[in-house]
């Protein structure tokens, strides 16, 4: 693979750090932050971000919850439906 880097700095612009990637995922990242007027930091970040809510979803998909769970849960329903007018 041909490297390429993606430099990146921290929201005070006091360091950076460069980080390997191919060519090919520096510039596919890049026109994902150009396409939204951020830089490559806030992309990452986003990114990132993303994946970890992935994964969360991912955990809360696979539990089973349990009687006292599902009785919070329903109550926590009624409640948004009734202030919802329903």
């Amino acid at each position: 693979l041909a490297a390429g880097r993606l430099n990146s700095m921290s929201s005070s612009a006091t360091t950076s750090t460069t980080i390997r990637v191919s060519k090919a995922v520096r510039d596919e990242i890049g026109a994902l932050a150009a396409a939204e007027h951020i830089t490559l930091d806030e992309m990452l970040r986003r990114l990132a971000r993303a994946e970890r809510q992935r994964r969360m979803g991912a955990e809360l998909a696979a539990h089973q919850s349990t009687s006292t769970e599902q009785a919070i849960i329903a109550v926590g329903l009624a409640t948004v439906e009734q202030h919802a007018g329903g």
